[in-house]
């Protein structure tokens, strides 16, 4: 069944008038060529804010991974105490605290000072439609 769709849409295709196809090409091709650089500009910058932001991920995840696995099992010194930080066990300000502060001050400048508005074309009507 698949085989014979197939088949009926090559020739279905081939029957079709190769100038109307021709310069329905050309039209697409020159009303996107504006629309396509815009979209382009936009899709680019997009992406590089896409990898900005998740290779800030990675390095969050890995600074709060990292160093709470290494200090989070640490006992008490040989005083009896746990370290402390800022009122906090030294493990939770360097592997929680600090990094979340941290995070959120990335954030703020990403979102404010690095990410770009790129304009789009505006829409237009379709015509001919009735």
């Amino acid at each position: 069944m698949i085989a014979g769709t197939l088949r009926w849409f090559r020739e279905t295709r081939q029957g079709q008038n190769r100038a109307t196809m021709d310069e329905n090409e050309d039209n697409l091709s020159e009303e996107n060529s504006a629309e396509g650089e815009s979209l382009g500009r936009s899709f680019r910058q997009a992406r590089k804010e896409m990898w900005v932001m998740l290779a800030a991920w990675i390095v969050f995840f890995l600074w709060v991974t990292l160093s709470c696995a290494r200090t989070a099992f640490a006992g008490p010194d040989e005083t009896g105490q746990i370290a402390t930080l800022f009122g906090m066990p030294r493990w939770v300000a360097t592997g929680i605290a600090i990094p979340w502060v941290a995070a959120n001050a990335f954030i703020i400048w990403f979102a404010l000072g690095y990410m770009k508005d790129t304009p789009l074309p505006a829409d237009e009507p379709e015509t001919g439609a009735e």
